[in-house]
């Protein structure tokens, strides 16, 4: 209490002092941050700039120079938030509206980018950086003449600036005219010789033009240079065995690099590797010399348990870590030797001897990563989840950037009914390892489900770098270049799949999608009868078959086909499911609907045929007729959450708001992880039903929401917040859910409320008549009346 009014003293005597004391002071706090950072003091720049803005929030700059701190730190997300605050509180930063234009490119939001880029120029015309982010917008939306002519005009006032060279270049790329890419490339690496990032572009062509004795020309060139850059070095070992079979070369070129640099463990391991390639004896034997000339060294030690096993010595492999373990009982070694018996015994489905070795190592060290994640594996295959999730947590705190520890977190997640966790732990480790075929796979998916299939393709591109034969990563690759009808493309990942497996099931199911997308019905019902050949139940071939066959109009043909398979298979669902979709499609809902009611009375768990009946009154308007069936499935499916959720929102929207508290609570009564029903549930007892016991009730089931990144969740516990005036622990969170999505009304709503609260009539103002427009842009009626009640007490 006497800290708080030694605080409102200061304040009291600065306000005495001048109107623009406070903002003096919050710039000498600025000023000595911007100090820190020229000199690299990271830590003590940060903390003056929060020091800025605890005495004035309202200024700008601040934010912007965290928001610096975060882009250095690769923090996208902590500095997109920071420049959306820039952005609310000075419209007018033009390198706050650039830098939050560069963020909306790379995330594939166009338009957004449009309107920082549009925002800079028209403050700032002449700004470069705002040029050249109009124009990689441009190239991005392939509207290459306009990118090019603005570059021209740039050109004008910066010849031949690297950025100008690097965008025009990539232009040419992305219009297919490799050979002028590649030559404008030489030029611009001619003039700027020592930038990477040009050479890396250079290799890109030469690569894609399958060039591979010009990419070890460049390679040549880089290392001339650079002769200690390992990884290029790696880069330049890899090509010269895949691409030029080059064995010697390769093999000349890890040996010189390693008299330079003996201790580097990593180009090692990598030479042993290649010579084991060519002669699995010879590396072990490599490997025995430099374990005799360095004993102590248990890197080696580990290689060669690796190294025994790879070749197929499984015995020898477990002896060596046997061995370690003899030789160092309590140390980190033995720990490791541990870690990696336990991971060979739980694969040989001894999850006994797994647990009792990683438990081996947590007696002695309760947060060694490698046994903890072996522990939560087999709690996984337990459905001990909660200890699960604390484990991973603790192996994320001190190893932040391990993926194994995030996928297996997403899962945990997953299997607990947080969906919304799991997706953000997928990004989470896509982010730190883009190579990761899981993670690419999840958030490939996501972002499909976002219509961003440019940035979908490019996740699985960059994961099948790693993985050039993973046949799932090759599948939905396929399925995106689809979408976006890039057919060649499309055909070339299909004759991947191809070569590597031959004709299958899934070649000819994404032949036939793809021939559907071109509109090619003919041979798209050739290449799904194929499929129904290999698969004569495949769902996805049956329904295939029926819009190829609906678009080629033989439906006749189809209906005969469908009734034949379901009287031979009258216990097949797909058939009757199929036969149902192709009545829907082309109007003939009465024999649809009399077919899956019908095999309802006998199969009373038909998930599908619920779903489909469900779906057609929902597209209908027929909400009583979809709550009868969703009441009969919720009777009569055991994993009813879906339904329960579907006939909660129609209550919802009878406002029958009583039956749908009481089914989100049934839900979470069955799994309380389901964050749609938490976050459902806090609305409805913030705002249909609001008393102090369900206020807290809805603080208590959205905590879980705290560190989300979904908008919507952080919104919900940051109005139980508000409602319940705590309003220090919702100010960030709902200035986060504004941050991630600024145009939904609500959000501003509740974010400005809160300014009222705290008394910051700018703030609130500014954020309410925001949702008083987007309100009514929506006819957001009932909102648009709490909106203006809020604005009302700011004019009383």
């Amino acid at each position: 209490m006497k800290a708080s009014k030694r605080l409102l003293l200061v304040l009291m005597l600065g306000m005495a002092a001048g109107c623009g004391s406070s903002a003096d002071s919050a710039a000498d706090y600025v000023e000595s941050g911007n100090e820190f950072f020229d000199n690299g003091n990271y830590d003590k720049a940060r903390l003056e700039y929060k020091n800025a803005i605890q005495i004035d929030p309202r200024q700008a700059e601040p934010y912007y120079r965290l928001a610096l701190l975060d882009e250095q730190n690769k923090n996208w997300k902590q500095m997109f938030a920071n420049l959306t605050t820039v952005e609310q509180l000075d419209p007018n930063h033009v390198d706050a509206q650039i830098k939050l234009g560069r963020l909306y490119l790379l995330g594939g939001k166009l338009d957004e980018a449009t309107t920082r880029a549009d925002k800079a120029l028209s403050i700032k015309p002449e700004s470069f950086d705002g040029r050249i982010l109009k124009a990689s917008i441009l190239a991005k939306e392939q509207k290459f003449d306009e990118a090019s002519t603005l570059l021209a005009e740039v050109s004008k006032d910066y010849p031949e600036h690297k950025d100008i060279l690097s965008l025009e270049i990539l232009i040419l790329k992305d219009k297919g005219d490799l050979p002028a890419a590649l030559a404008k490339t030489k030029q611009a690496v001619e003039k700027y010789p020592e930038d990477m990032s040009l050479r890396l572009i250079e290799l890109s062509l030469y690569n894609d033009m399958k060039d591979f004795k010009g990419m070890a020309n460049v390679y040549e060139d880089i290392l001339a240079r650079k002769p200690d850059e390992r990884e290029v070095v790696m880069s330049y070992a890899k090509l010269l065995l895949s691409k030029l079979d080059r064995y010697d070369q390769a093999l000349t070129l890890l040996q010189t690099f390693l008299k330079n640099h003996p201790e580097d463990n990593e180009a090692q391991q990598f030479l042993l590797g290649l010579i084991n390639q060519k002669n699995p004896q010879e590396a072990l034997s490599k490997l025995d010399e430099m374990i005799e000339a360095d004993p102590e060294n248990y890197e080696l030690r580990f290689a060669k348990a690796a190294l025994l096993d790879k070749n197929g010595d499984v015995e020898g492999s477990v002896k060596e870590l046997n061995d370690i373990i003899n030789e160092d009982p309590q140390g980190i070694n033995g720990n490791e030797a541990r870690v990696m018996l336990a991971s060979y015994y739980a694969s040989q489905q001894d999850f006994k001897k797994a647990r009792e070795l990683a438990q081996a190592v947590l007696d002695v060290a309760p947060e060694e990563s490698g046994a903890l994640l072996v522990r939560a594996k087999l709690d996984l295959m337990d459905e001990k989840y909660d200890q699960a999730v604390t484990d991973l947590r603790t192996v994320l705190r001190n190893s932040p950037d391990s993926d194994e520890a995030m996928i297996l977190l997403a899962q945990a997640y997953q299997r607990q009914g947080s969906d919304a966790l799991a997706e953000d732990s997928f990004r989470q480790a896509l982010a730190a390892n883009p190579h990761n075929a899981t993670a690419a796979l999840t958030v490939a998916g996501l972002l499909v489900n976002e219509n961003n299939y440019d940035k979908a393709e490019q996740v699985l591109v960059t994961a099948l770098e790693k993985n050039p034969t993973n046949a799932t990563l090759l599948q939905q690759l396929t399925e995106v270049r689809i979408l976006k009808k890039d057919w060649q493309a499309g055909i070339e990942t299909i004759d991947l799949l191809k070569d590597q497996q031959g004709d299958t099931l899934l070649s000819y199911l994404l032949s036939g999608q793809l021939y559907e997308g071109q509109g090619d019905y003919a041979l798209a019902k050739a290449e799904y009868q194929a499929a129904l050949e290999l698969a004569p139940n495949s769902s996805r071939a049956m329904q295939g078959l029926a819009t190829s066959m609906e678009a080629l109009g033989e439906n006749e043909q189809l209906e005969t086909y469908l009734n034949n398979f379901n009287q031979q298979n009258p216990n097949s669902m797909n058939g009757f499911a199929t036969l149902a979709i192709h009545y829907f499609r082309v109007e003939k809902a009465e024999q649809a609907i009399d077919i899956l009611e019908s095999k309802l009375v006998e199969q009373k768990r038909w998930t599908l045929g619920y779903s489909l009946l469900i779906d057609y009154y929902l597209r209908n308007d027929k909400l009583s007729e979809a709550a009868n069936i969703l009441k009969k499935a919720v009777d009569n499916v055991d994993d009813n959450i879906r339904f329960s959720l579907q006939l909660a929102s129609i209550e919802e929207s009878r406002g029958n708001y009583a039956e749908a508290r009481d089914l989100y609570e049934g839900i979470l009564a069955k799994n309380n992880n389901v964050d749609i029903a938490a976050n459902n549930l806090a609305s409805l007892l913030t705002d249909r039903f609001e008393s102090p016991e369900n206020l807290n009730r809805a603080l208590e089931i959205t905590q879980r929401f705290k560190t989300s990144t979904q908008p919507y969740f952080l919104d919900s516990y940051g109005w139980a917040n508000v409602k319940l005036n705590q309003l220090d622990e919702a100010k960030p969170v709902l200035e986060q859910a504004v941050a991630l999505e600024p145009n939904v009304a609500v959000f501003n709503y509740h974010l400005g409320v809160l300014h009222v609260k705290q008394g910051n009539s700018e703030l609130a103002r500014q954020y309410l008549n925001t949702a008083k427009q987007q309100a009514s842009q929506n006819n957001e009626s009932d909102l648009i009346v709490d909106i203006d009640s809020a604005i009302s007490s700011l004019n009383n």
